[in-house]
């Protein structure tokens, strides 16, 4: 069974929202799941079916999974897109959410515009590359 990934790569594949949980250093990389569009089902998805994710706004990256919510047939992935640390308890930090992101996962052109959408606006709200939680330990996170 994998280890917990600190950040997962959000991006958009011609068949479904793909999620690449990025690992940490000394880690072998994990395997990316899709999510179908139309149907919302999740499978596993061999590394070589991967969008290029090099591209200006064609992805971004998340802390975590809220869930998948699915309201009159449509379907939508909750991710935390912001963090702050609060607290530690036994020298795990403790975060509470600041952002999250809403990604349709319907069309692929409609999570294509959310995805560049997100990309865009936490670009903006994380100057000079900071990652959003100043106090992170995710540092060691290395991008496939």
């Amino acid at each position: 069974m994998p280890g917990i990934s600190r950040k997962i790569l959000i991006c958009a594949a011609i068949d479904g929202l793909i999620l690449q949980p990025l690992p940490t250093k000394g880690q072998r990389p994990f395997q990316p799941v899709r999510i179908r569009y139309g149907d919302s089902s999740i499978s596993a998805v061999p590394r070589d079916q991967i969008p290029d994710t090099s591209g200006p706004n064609s992805s971004f990256e998340v802390f975590g999974v809220i869930g998948l919510i699915t309201v009159s047939r449509l379907s939508y992935l909750i991710t935390i897109t912001r963090r702050q640390q609060v607290a530690q308890i036994f020298g795990f930090p403790i975060y509470v959410v600041t952002g999250v992101a809403i990604t349709p996962c319907n069309t692929k052109q409609e999570a294509d515009e959310s995805i560049r959408r997100t990309a865009s606006l936490l670009r903006k709200q994380t100057p000079n590359g900071e990652d959003g939680d100043s106090e992170s330990s995710d540092e060691d996170v290395e991008i496939p």
